[in-house]
């Protein structure tokens, strides 16, 4: 309990455990307290799914991308929140890493969410992720503050470039919806 306290996070850590019980996968995630360099240097394994909110400070998120995109497995999930629209640190990691990452193929928008998969870029992947980087640098200017419904939808497009990537918003935006509102 005392180490809860340090990071202010009783009451969210509470619920956080109690929506894992109730979505029947409390078996499958290992909730950790702490910072996320603590936990990235202790980690074995590959991950599958790695869901980054934390700091929106750049250098922390930057470091965050970093750690843990090497330690996810082939096929793997990363997404990062309030990367899309909203904190400026996010944003920039997702212009200058993950967009430019030649082992994140099917990046996806979904909310205030970016998300890519782990995997073997084809040249295809390269020139989406190549139009994604700039469409994700205009953004700001076609969608205004306050039109966040625009937003979602036009982001909800931006992935259906192709089959797979339109598969993965699609369960990224399950995942969301059950687990996570």
């Amino acid at each position: 309990m005392e180490e809860r306290r340090r990071y202010g996070m009783v009451w969210t850590y509470d619920a956080f455990l109690r929506n894992l019980r109730l979505a029947g996968v409390s078996d499958w995630v290992i909730p950790i307290v702490g910072t996320s360099r603590h936990a990235a240097q202790r980690w074995v394994g590959d991950l599958r799914l790695v869901f980054v909110d934390g700091s929106h400070e750049y250098e922390d998120v930057k470091e965050d991308f970093c750690r843990w995109f090497r330690l996810l497995g082939n096929r793997g999930v990363m997404a990062l929140h309030d990367s899309y629209l909203c904190w400026e640190g996010p944003t920039k990691v997702v212009e200058q890493f993950l967009l430019r990452d030649p082992s994140a193929i099917h990046v996806g928008f979904l909310g205030s969410i970016t998300f890519c998969q782990k995997g073997r870029r084809s040249v295809f992947s390269l020139a989406r992720n190549t139009f994604l980087g700039l469409v994700f640098r205009l953004w700001p200017r076609i969608v205004r503050p306050g039109r966040r419904r625009l937003a979602f939808g036009l982001s909800f497009l931006l992935n259906a470039t192709d089959i797979e990537s339109m598969r993965m918003v699609l369960w990224v935006y399950r995942q969301v919806v059950r687990y996570a509102l």
